[in-house]
């Protein structure tokens, strides 16, 4: 049988082989995102749900991420839109929530251009406020139904029965659960909404991150967020957009966007 690692080498230089490869091997897990660690949980009014803060190492130290995991039936999601003259004016994610008595979290939503206009699908309450856009990173519709019940559509997929819908991407996890980019150098705060095989919700913020390395991480770890297998996940704005409000007391519980935000998505118990 051959040596597992290539080649037989005598003594110290195969233990200086094998030391080598082993760090190696840790240097590529740590720098693709390890396993995340629960620093906190909660759960939801109205058995909505749980909210998660963990922290994810990465090669130069580790990232916080906020995670809200929705239960399929006890949760609804809106989708308000900023005036026509915004910025001016601008509500705060945290702002938006508050606008809704009953909202539990809130998280930001699509692209905008420079001029502040939406750089792909806005639909509110049936009226199409823009276009889709054939822009190819926005690749993801997240349409919500009457009843508030989200989903993850394709760009290109019929939106009969949606009754609100924003425009976003890319897929950092392909429709039917394998890993949907590559690697790329460019870090970022990120937001993202996911869906696992049982309809689960996750709303996710996170600190700098490349989508590559939060995909692996959703992909292979979806249990450290409370969901099963990771069906599908979509980028939202992230950057200085990124955003998520909850009403938990404490730090950690929310994150503050550092700039304006065109759209949230708010979610309130079922019945709301």
């Amino acid at each position: 049988m051959g040596h597992p690692l290539g080649h037989r080498v005598g003594g110290g230089a195969e233990v200086l082989v094998i030391r080598r490869w082993l760090s190696l091997l840790l240097f590529i897990v740590v720098l693709n995102g390890g396993e995340p660690r629960l620093i906190a949980q909660a759960d939801l009014t109205a058995g909505m749900g749980t909210a998660r803060r963990l922290e994810l190492p990465v090669e130069n130290g580790v990232r916080a991420l906020l995670a809200i995991t929705l239960v399929p039936g006890n949760y609804a999601i809106r989708l308000l839109d900023q005036s026509p003259t915004f910025p001016v004016g601008a509500r705060t994610v945290a702002q938006t929530r508050a606008l809704v008595p009953s909202a539990v979290v809130a998280i930001n939503g699509g692209y905008f251009e420079p001029s502040f206009q939406p750089s792909g699908l806005v639909l509110v309450d049936g009226r199409e406020l823009q276009p889709r856009a054939a822009e190819g990173v926005l690749s993801g519709i997240v349409a919500l139904d009457a009843a508030g019940v989200l989903r993850l559509l394709p760009r290109d997929a019929d939106l009969g029965g949606v009754q609100s819908a924003i425009q976003a991407g890319p897929f950092i996890i392909d429709p039917g659960g394998l890993v949907g980019v590559r690697p790329r150098p460019a870090l970022a705060n990120r937001s993202v909404l996911a869906l696992d095989d049982h309809g689960r919700v996750l709303l996710l913020a996170t600190g700098s991150l490349t989508l590559h390395q939060l995909a692996t991480v959703l992909h292979d770890h979806p249990q450290a967020f409370g969901m099963e297998r990771i069906e599908r996940a979509l980028n939202l704005d992230g950057g200085p957009s990124t955003g998520l409000s909850s009403v938990l007391d404490g730090p950690g519980w929310s994150v503050a966007e550092r700039g304006p935000v065109r759209n949230v998505l708010v979610v309130v118990p079922a019945q709301e």
